[in-house]
């Protein structure tokens, strides 16, 4: 039963999808800390803007990009090209 079980779900995450699963969760508790701030609308809007957005949507991201090299995993490619020359 356990090799019908493997074989039928051969699911193994790699590191990025690790960390993208981390920082979703992360974005799930500042989405419930953002919960008895309703009353406070200026610390809602930092916990949003600076919290979701800036640290886990674009710092992040990036941080972890120029740590590993990894710019594949989050869709991001630098692609060089040679300036037009006008010849085809």
């Amino acid at each position: 039963m356990k090799n019908f079980v493997r074989k039928l779900f051969q699911w193994q995450p790699s590191r990025e999808t690790l960390v993208a699963a981390i920082a979703g969760f992360v974005v799930i508790g500042l989405s419930a800390a953002m919960i008895p701030t309703r009353h406070c609308p200026w610390l809602s809007i930092l916990i949003r803007d600076i919290g979701q957005i800036f640290l886990v949507g674009i710092l992040f991201p990036l941080l972890y990009i120029l740590r590993t090299g990894a710019g594949s995993a989050f869709a991001l490619h630098v692609l060089i090209r040679k300036p037009h020359t006008g010849r085809f």
